[in-house]
């Protein structure tokens, strides 16, 4: 007669398996109430990068609330919200543990400005309109003219012909002559003409080869220092024409 054999490896197996679940479960559950804890609720929200928005009206709109839980937080909402104000450029949300959320932002730079019914747009390198001042004395930087304006905001971004070649003439200047610039007149995209506040008339032809035209008239400017230059003609290849008060 055969002896029935005790088996003891699968309840004992199961066991440990159980064990497991419930060490497991109650680290999960540990941590949660980590988590939970007061030492992650957000006592202080570090805005960077700002130099004309007010850090507190950065901080409303992005929604972010002190007290918070930090991992409760949306920090891709917060950039979103953020990124819909018109003198942004670019925004990050980030957590600093254990409870500090840093909101760092690129505000847009004036580059020129859009003469509108006797007042100024600031426009940005991208054709976005940023404010209005009442006059150049606020911000001294070149007139873009020949833009018809309709309904000027900040944020609306302008994409009329000669804009944009304009715009890329003006970030391509050299510091000395940037700041001795009065007007880009784009009305004409294939006849852009710069003016100097000396009064003289930059001939520029169409946006291509900007930085050799500009370049040329550099180069015309120095070795007619000693004379008051009327105009100077780089729309063309070759070296360029000018004419000189006699």
């Amino acid at each position: 007669m055969q002896r029935k054999v005790a088996r003891y490896g699968r309840p004992r197996r199961r066991w440990r398996l159980w064990q497991s679940l419930f060490f497991l479960a109650l680290l999960v559950t540990a941590f949660y109430v980590f988590l939970q804890s007061s030492l992650f609720n957000i006592n202080s929200i570090v805005v960077q990068g700002n130099n004309v928005l007010e850090q507190d009206s950065l901080r409303k709109m992005s929604g972010i609330n002190p007290g918070e839980n930090i991992f409760k937080v949306n920090t891709g909402e917060a950039a979103r919200k953020l990124a819909m104000h018109p003198l942004l450029k670019g925004v990050e949300v980030k957590r600093d543990l254990p409870s500090r959320i840093i909101i760092a932002v690129q505000e847009r730079q004036g580059l020129g400005l859009v003469p509108y019914q006797g007042r100024f747009w600031l426009i940005d390198e991208e054709g976005v309109l940023l404010q209005a001042v009442d006059s150049l004395q606020e911000k001294n930087l070149p007139l873009l003219t020949g833009i018809q304006l309709k309904q000027p905001h900040p944020g609306l971004k302008l994409n009329q012909p000669g804009i944009s070649s304009g715009l890329a003439l003006l970030k391509i200047l050299p510091r000395e002559l940037y700041l001795s610039t009065s007007e880009i007149d784009v009305r004409d995209e294939n006849n852009l003409k710069l003016y100097t506040v000396d009064g003289i008339e930059v001939r520029l032809g169409d946006g291509e080869r900007g930085q050799q035209k500009i370049n040329l008239f550099l180069q015309v400017w120095k070795e007619v220092k000693d004379k008051k230059l009327l105009y100077v003609d780089v729309s063309h290849q070759g070296y360029p024409t000018y004419k000189t008060v006699e």
